[in-house]
């Protein structure tokens, strides 16, 4: 019995950390796709920018940047640049 409830609880853990991998491989997916959609809008970003991009770990608020990068005119239009925090 408790053989089996140690069986479980890798079970469980094994599928936990193949979410979490899926779930890290789709963040950083999202920030380079938006990174070089910013960068083709916007030509070269500052590196405070990259690191603002790289320090977004939330995939509704990268979503929200994506759509925004379609519409702005600039950076600053995005709420980026300077010390503006994401």
């Amino acid at each position: 019995m408790l053989e089996e409830t140690v069986r479980e609880w890798e079970k469980q853990l094994r599928k936990e950390s193949r979410q979490e991998g899926r779930q890290e491989g789709l963040i950083e997916g999202m920030q380079r796709a938006l990174l070089q959609m910013m960068s083709l809008r916007f030509g070269h970003l500052p590196q405070s920018v990259r690191r603002q991009v790289a320090q977004t770990t939330s995939v509704q608020r990268l979503e929200e940047l994506t759509q925004r990068a379609l519409g702005a005119k600039s950076l600053r239009d995005m709420g980026l640049g300077g010390s503006k925090r994401l």
